[in-house]
């Protein structure tokens, strides 16, 4: 009788978490098991930030970030590999803020730009390229502010301001912000 008891309440905790998944903080533990857990999260990836610590893996960390590459905010350090910080980028290339540091890589930075500009501001500094740069401020020169001083050249500046005059206050290079000034005042007397 107890047993049933207690398998009736686990099945309507169940159902709640079913209906909403924030409910799992307050559910008794003993019924969060890693497949239900990873069946939530398969449907809504933000429900990783409540699976308990004790059941959490790399497998559900995994289907969470499928569902969602966002969810990669919610995976531990410890879960944060190459392979599922790929996955993410691919499905929300902005997921490279969630990435560490340690392990970013220039083919993961050029993922997440190649699909979305706005990845741009999480590349640090030093994956950041000419390149990459260009690209960048071509489809918004206001980006140019992400730019370290050392990769603004004239080129890059020009393309930037070209795109959006607004860009010109971002230019850290007194030569390029006077070449750049130069071309947007030629282009004005045209």
């Amino acid at each position: 009788m107890k047993s049933n008891r207690r398998e009736q309440s686990a099945d309507r905790w169940r159902a709640i978490i079913k209906k909403n998944y924030v409910t799992m903080s307050l559910a008794p533990p003993e019924i969060l098991s890693s497949d239900f857990c990873a069946s939530i999260v398969a449907v809504n990836a933000d429900a990783l930030q409540y699976v308990p610590k004790s059941v959490l893996n790399y497998t559900i960390c995994l289907v969470a970030v499928r569902h969602s590459g966002r969810a990669l905010k919610y995976v531990p350090a410890k879960f944060k590999e190459p392979e599922i910080c790929e996955l993410a980028i691919r499905s929300d290339p902005r997921a490279l803020q969630y990435v560490p540091e340690s392990v970013k890589t220039p083919y993961l930075c050029n993922l997440a730009v190649s699909h979305d500009i706005r990845a741009f501001p999480y590349v640090p500094d030093h994956l950041k390229t000419a390149a990459m740069c260009k690209n960048v401020v071509m489809q918004d020169g206001i980006m140019l502010k992400h730019i370290p001083a050392q990769l603004q050249s004239d080129d890059i500046c020009s393309a930037a301001v070209h795109e959006n005059e607004g860009a010109i206050k971002y230019i850290q290079n007194k030569s390029s912000k006077l070449f750049s000034f130069e071309a947007l005042s030629q282009s004005a007397q045209n």
